[in-house]
């Protein structure tokens, strides 16, 4: 039977499929109330900036401000929010442990460190930080979120699923949660109790592509193939440049024996999203099995131009060039893939290789 691989909890911490906590503006906490007219100027100015979200000009009223007054927790809260909005989240984390080292009980401060670090993929740190977010703060939502992100981005699915469980204890109606909550379930091969939080994130918000793709995943493990492929088609209609979806609808008709849908999915998927080598790869094979070796030699090329530290693209190149009868290519990319095979220690596909070789 045809299994659809689990996706990755896909958050924009990690580089995927779906969004992270954002940064609440009410973190730029700053003490507007001094003896120093000039700072309250400057604190002014610096709102002002941030309003108008002219982050570099707020920057460097803040850090004049912190100058004149070195120990106001808040003022170095603020350069941390600027730093966040500019992208620079190693000096963010920098001015966060500085907030904190002045007042080290405010939730906030911990909070936008956490987010920082997971920024930088500090996942132990940011995981440490909204820890502390949450002792100081027991219904802080978008730190129990956070704290279950970078937890299953370390891979511990059970305890991200006991935070994204918090979360819905304080939010029961936060669609983001009950997708991130299905898609710690898929991750653990829960896939009943998947589509059951996929479900209920889908009827919360039925536009969100990444909660059809993971329903899609569940429903396929849990052998409805019809639900499954009727779900990455609904992904592709939201988002008609998703290559994952393509490449599921891809897999799903190839097993049904439908190779001409199938080889116009993973044509559709390598189009849309060409930087995925998996794409490549399934296309090349799918053109192999009809005949076309010439298809073929393209998608591998393709395949190591965006994998070219992947053995297997060059010894698929090198065997479509064998079969066109250009010899000398096709040894050049053997050999290439032996060589990568050989730093993988992978001696059952040298040995592979190697025989092909003997035979040139």
């Amino acid at each position: 039977m045809y299994k659809a691989t689990a996706l990755a909890l896909g958050l924009i911490l990690f580089g995927g499929i779906a969004s992270s906590p954002a940064l609440a503006s009410s973190q730029l906490l700053i003490a507007q109330a001094s003896n120093d007219d000039h700072l309250d100027d400057l604190l002014e100015q610096g709102q002002d900036f941030v309003d108008a979200r002219d982050y570099r000009s707020a920057l460097g009223v803040y850090q004049e401000a912190a100058t004149l007054e070195p120990d106001n927790a808040r003022i170095f809260s603020g350069i941390g929010y600027v730093q966040v909005k500019q992208g620079d989240f190693a000096a963010a984390v920098e001015a966060y442990q500085q907030a904190i080292a002045l007042e080290n009980d405010n939730p906030a401060f911990y909070y936008a460190l956490g987010y920082s670090l997971a920024n930088l993929e500090r996942y132990a740190e940011a995981e440490d930080a909204y820890r502390m977010a949450t002792q100081y703060d027991r219904n802080d939502v978008q730190a129990f979120l956070g704290l279950g992100v970078v937890l299953a981005r370390q891979g511990n699915y059970d305890e991200a699923v006991g935070a994204f469980e918090q979360v819905l204890a304080l939010s029961p109606n936060n669609a983001e949660v009950h997708e991130f909550l299905g898609a710690a379930y898929l991750q653990q091969g829960n896939y009943s109790k998947s589509l059951e939080s996929l479900t209920r994130a889908e009827q919360l918000d039925p536009r969100n592509s990444n909660v059809h793709l993971n329903l899609g995943v569940a429903y396929i493990n849990l052998g409805n193939i019809d639900a499954g492929l009727a779900e990455f088609r609904q992904v592709v209609a939201i988002d008609p440049n998703n290559g994952l979806a393509y490449l599921q609808i891809a897999d799903i008709l190839r097993a049904q024996g439908n190779t001409d849908e199938a080889l116009e999915a993973y044509q559709r998927a390598a189009w849309v999203q060409p930087e995925l080598p998996e794409a490549h790869r399934l296309l090349g094979q799918m053109l192999t099995e009809k005949g076309d070796t010439l298809g073929a030699i393209i998608a591998y090329r393709d395949f190591i131009e965006h994998d070219p530290n992947n053995p297997e693209a060059h010894y698929l190149l090198g065997m479509s060039l064998l079969e066109r009868g250009r010899t000398d290519e096709a040894r050049t990319s053997l050999q290439q893939a032996l060589s990568l095979y050989n730093a993988q220690g992978n001696q059952e596909a040298v040995a592979s290789v190697e025989a092909v070789l003997d035979d040139l």
